[in-house]
């Protein structure tokens, strides 16, 4: 599934997303999508979003699902308000 980072800049190819909990100093919660194949030393992961809060988190997720059930060969684009795009 194609999705584009909120500031237009990467078009991937995500194979698995998934909502991970942080906790540092506040709690948040990270949209991370993987891409590509992984290696045992490398996690080839993008945060496409961090939320304040599960239910945050859960409702872009279903959004996405949404969007890829309706059209499957579609690209979808992160809203701005999804915090972050960073590569780890």
């Amino acid at each position: 599934m194609l999705i584009k980072t909120r500031d237009n800049m990467k078009l991937i190819d995500i194979r698995m997303l998934s909502i991970k909990e942080e906790r540092l100093i506040v709690r948040r919660y990270i949209l991370e999508g993987t891409y590509g194949f992984n290696f045992f030393f490398s996690r080839n992961t993008i945060e496409l979003g961090n939320y304040e809060n599960e239910e945050e988190a859960l409702k872009e997720l279903d959004e996405i699902e949404d969007f890829f059930r309706e059209n499957p060969n579609g690209i979808y684009k992160m809203p701005t308000y999804a915090n972050t795009d960073k590569i780890k």
